[in-house]
């Protein structure tokens, strides 16, 4: 009896646990959606006034390479090495503006990693969610492809990690991953780049066939953020695009 007792009791208390569980996901989500529904009310009135239009209904494959954030970058992983990773790009919101007399993008962007090993089906994911600066270097004056990212933790997993006037670290903060060589790379990432983002941190900046690609941070800008944003995003396309 004590021990149909005790089994009743634990039953119970496994019982309420798995009711609190949801309980407490369904709060998390509802907290998310009033946030991003606030966050979308927020910029939609905003963006206007700093000079941007919505794209309606903005296609991935017209805004964004899907590679930009594969851990390899650029570069898609060998045949039957490591992980399989297939990612699937959303672009959930967007606006088109003038900084620099030139049309940029501003895309909040969200691209789902799955991956998993050949040697079994167990599958994984991740999402990846972004505010992103899109800018086109001026037609026939292309950079090469080139990544900057700050506090890179597993440099190993990136291919072409490589020093900058022969130091490690770009602007005390930041490392450079690139094929090209040191001449066409020395064109655009100057003295004045490493300036620019000893002044600004959290930046990445990626260049994938001419056109420039700058996010702040690891999540979507809040709206009370996207002014800093586009200010600092121009300072540094000042730095990068040819005078």
């Amino acid at each position: 009896m004590e021990a149909l007792k005790s089994g009743l009791s634990e039953a119970g208390a496994g019982a309420w646990l798995s009711i609190g569980l949801v309980a407490f996901v369904l709060f998390l989500s509802a907290y998310a959606y009033r946030h991003w529904a606030q966050r979308r009310k927020a910029l939609l009135e905003l963006m206007p006034g700093l000079g941007f239009a919505q794209i309606d209904e903005p296609q991935p494959v017209d805004l964004i390479p899907e590679l930009l954030f594969h851990p390899n970058e650029f570069e898609e992983p060998q045949p039957g090495v490591g992980p399989i990773e297939d990612l699937h790009p959303r672009v959930t919101a967007a606006w088109t503006g003038s900084l620099l007399n030139g049309t940029v993008t501003v895309m909040d962007v969200s691209i789902a990693r799955i991956h998993g090993h050949r040697a079994n089906e167990e599958r994984t994911g991740m999402t990846l969610n972004r505010t992103v600066l899109r800018c086109p270097t001026p037609t026939g004056d292309w950079p090469p492809d080139f990544l900057i990212k700050e506090q890179v933790l597993f440099k190993g997993r990136v291919t072409h990690h490589r020093t900058v006037r022969g130091t490690e670290t770009f602007g005390d903060h930041y490392f450079v991953f690139s094929s090209a060589s040191d001449e066409s790379l020395g064109r655009w990432i100057t003295p004045q780049v490493e300036a620019a983002l000893a002044r600004h941190r959290q930046w990445t900046i990626a260049t994938h066939d001419g056109v420039f690609y700058l996010c702040r941070g690891t999540k979507h800008e809040e709206a009370q953020g996207m002014e800093s944003f586009l200010r600092e995003g121009q300072e540094l396309l000042q730095a990068l695009l040819p005078r």
